[in-house]
């Protein structure tokens, strides 16, 4: 299963005080004040959003994705393999926290057994300055240990599932790539810094780029190891040439696809299909209207936010389900939403039921919602509450 994750901003008023939460960080284009929606979006012809992590403006997407993998998971399953590698990790931080300990035990040593003032204040100083690294690896283990145990009680009981990872820039720090081969996961990344993509550059001859298109070329580096990654990983460097200068800008795709699956030109293509998560942003916020907040509280703006994810499951999932064969299935969100779902029809409320006249005869939408609802049963629609359809000369009565 392919996950696009990606995190965009939700601008306010850089003047306002009574957005809740509201920071100011980088957004869209500019730096401005608003939140951030962090999603999980599986692409194809379900196009379903797995869920979503509301944030104050200054949240990143690094941080982020331990509770995205954990919302994931949630959602379709976990992946066929252990925590061996993290808990490995943290029981090396646990290492490094006691060898500075000793090392700080031993600076004050030094420093009680010092004579001169100003070299037990020089230990001292050094001893503090231990203490303080010391103390940060411990919070770092206990929030490793925490992890752990989430994740541990979710595969405890979740079914396998291979997953694959597909991210931008924003994910694709050596952090986030060491945490995915830790915990499991397959991934395409493309690399957080173009500072390592030129230095990785300056090893290509001409001759080993591939075009992919007039502008873009490709070249396979292989499973090299990266600076500060612990792992060794399969990595494709890519180029694009600006219109403007002429010149080159570098970047690189990180991945745990062998080259026999996918090849550099490939693997690129693969990597551009992740554009269906950006289109379905800006769909959010376009036609479902993410991007206007009708309430200032943060609470009340996530609510809302967590209400427009669920709207286009929903839709989705109609077009899937409710509306299969007909004109309906192969409509966007927009014109579902703009078209499809503005169809002339009567409502009369009668005691408990509400009665819904459909004119089939005023559009091909109106014909192919009456079509669904023929062909279609109550009992299809998963939904937490009862629904019975009725049908009775030409009217549907939804109760």
């Amino acid at each position: 299963l392919v996950v696009d994750v990606d995190m965009t901003g939700l601008p306010v008023s850089p003047t306002s005080k009574t957005y809740e939460g509201a920071a100011f960080r980088f957004m869209q284009k500019e730096t401005g004040k608003g939140y951030k929606l962090t999603c999980a979006y599986t692409g194809g012809e379900l196009g379903e959003v797995l869920g979503g992590l509301v944030d104050p403006g200054s949240a990143h997407c690094a941080t982020r994705l331990i509770d995205l993998l954990l919302l994931i998971e949630k959602r379709v399953g976990s992946p066929p393999y252990s925590l061996h590698k993290y808990r490995a990790n943290i029981e090396q931080l646990v290492s490094n926290a006691r060898k500075l300990e000793c090392r700080s035990r031993f600076r004050r040593e030094e420093a009680h057994r010092a004579r001169k003032p100003q070299r037990q204040a020089v230990l001292e100083r050094r001893a503090h300055k231990l203490d303080t690294r010391a103390q940060l690896l411990q919070e770092k283990v206990a929030d490793s240990v925490r992890i752990a145990d989430s994740f541990d009680a979710l595969r405890s009981s979740n079914p396998y599932r291979a997953i694959l990872i597909r991210g931008d820039a924003g994910f694709g720090s050596i952090d986030s790539i060491t945490l995915l081969l830790d915990l499991g996961y397959d991934f395409l990344l493309k690399g957080y810094s173009p500072h390592t993509a030129r230095n990785l550059a300056q090893g290509i001859a001409e001759n080993e780029w591939i075009p992919f298109n007039p502008a873009t070329s490709v070249a396979e580096l292989g499973t090299i190891q990266l600076p500060e990654c612990r792992y060794p990983i399969r990595t494709v460097l890519g180029r694009s040439k600006t219109p403007k200068t002429k010149s080159y800008q570098y970047f690189h795709l990180v991945t745990t696809i062998p080259k026999k699956v996918k090849g550099p030109v490939e693997l690129l293509k693969f990597y551009n299909a992740r554009q269906a998560i950006e289109a379905f942003i800006k769909t959010g916020k376009n036609v479902l209207n993410l991007k206007h907040f009708r309430v200032r509280n943060f609470y009340g703006i996530e609510f809302t936010l967590m209400l427009g994810l669920l709207a286009h499951n929903f839709m989705n999932w109609a077009r899937r389900d409710i509306f299969a064969g007909t004109p309906l299935a192969r409509m966007g969100i927009k014109e579902f939403v703009e078209q499809a779902m503005r169809v002339p029809a009567r409502s009369d409320h009668l005691g408990m039921d509400t009665l819904i006249t459909l004119f089939p005869e005023t559009s091909l939408y109106a014909q192919a919602l009456v079509q669904a609802i023929e062909r279609k049963s109550s009992a299809q629609l998963a939904l937490p509450f009862a629904t019975e359809t009725r049908k009775n000369n030409g009217v549907f009565s939804f109760s």
